[in-house]
């Protein structure tokens, strides 16, 4: 075979098959730039659910939700930040990728999936309905745990049927005067936040797990083709979801790309009603060996280690530092 031949049949084979590589890589960026902007979009959707989910109040014991106004905003945000009319038929389509939205409340949580409902026209139509709710609760040798996204929690005792409402602290204590035992993990606070988080994820994870599952079902009605299961979340996005009420968006099967590709991602936003605003801390060292402790406020000029911080000021205080000179956190 010439040379020239050679030449021939090279450009025959590699050309075609390095345009069709270079396709494909266009249109795997493609798909990632698009997974970028729809996660772009779901953290203001979420952001504007959770904007809507607190009634009255501005403490602990002093809200309410609104859970359907917070569900309202969630699909009015949804489509507007994707251009769809409400009532149309994009706009069905695109609520039937949220599989699964749970909102977080002080004492317990409730799921939003969409159900199918007879509307007043007497047609069949689906909708994101909120199921009842659900309490932080743990059973474990005759005694039933209620936790709280605090150091607040119920304990039940079914063997006399007596009950302790309290922090923590202030059960332990009434335990030991009584000269009753407890378990391990309430005798100290560390090991206390440490189990308390661990059995609220763990409930949220089993029965958003469900939930996801079962709108494989409904999905069908939707047109969309896709299984849905529970993606997984690193444990901090777990531990953030929990550290105060808020909410948790499921949003999975919507096609991102002409290879195949679908999105399968999820946003979550959180209010400060448990923790409120939280204080940063710092030392600073005013002659060799001595130092000065202070709480600032957030973007306070001083600030040069932003990752430690404590939940209020009393607990600044309690530990030994001081209000910032300069932004005055009072």
């Amino acid at each position: 075979m010439k040379l020239t031949d050679l030449a021939i049949l090279f450009i025959i084979i590699i050309i075609p098959t390095s345009l069709v590589l270079d396709i494909r890589t266009k249109n795997i960026e493609a798909a990632v730039y698009k997974r970028i902007e729809i996660n772009k979009i779901l953290e203001t959707v979420i952001e504007d659910g959770v904007s809507s989910l607190i009634e009255e109040g501005g403490g602990v014991k002093n809200f309410s939700l609104n859970k359907e106004k917070a569900i309202e905003e969630v699909l009015t945000s949804l489509y507007n930040n994707f251009n769809v009319l409400d009532k149309s038929t994009d706009a069905i389509i695109l609520q039937g990728y949220i599989s699964c939205i749970a909102i977080i409340d002080y004492d317990g949580y409730y799921l939003v999936s969409n159900q199918e409902y007879v509307n007043s026209e007497g047609y069949k139509e689906m909708k994101l309905i909120c199921g009842p709710k659900k309490s932080y609760s743990y059973y474990e040798d005759g005694y039933v745990y209620s936790f709280t996204l605090d150091n607040y929690l119920k304990i039940f005792d079914s063997w006399d049927n007596s009950l302790y409402i309290d922090t923590r602290d202030k059960i332990v204590e009434k335990l030991d005067e009584e000269g009753d035992s407890y378990p391990d993990f309430l005798s100290d606070d560390e090991l206390f936040d440490d189990f308390r988080r661990k059995k609220i994820i763990e409930l949220l994870q089993r029965d958003i797990n469900y939930t996801i599952n079962k709108h494989n079902l409904v999905a069908r009605q939707f047109g969309i083709s896709y299984y849905f299961s529970l993606p997984v979340l690193p444990e901090e996005d777990w531990f953030k979801t929990i550290d105060d009420v808020g909410m948790i968006m499921f949003f999975q099967g919507m096609p991102i790309g002409v290879t195949g590709e679908k999105i399968n991602s999820y946003a979550t936003g959180v209010t400060r009603i448990v923790k409120g605003e939280k204080y940063y801390i710092s030392e600073e060292e005013v002659e060799p060996g001595v130092y000065i402790k202070y709480y600032h406020k957030p973007g306070c000029t001083e600030i040069e280690d932003d990752s430690r911080t404590f939940d209020s000021k009393k607990e600044c205080a309690q530990n030994g530092y001081f209000p910032c000179p300069v932004c005055f956190p009072y």
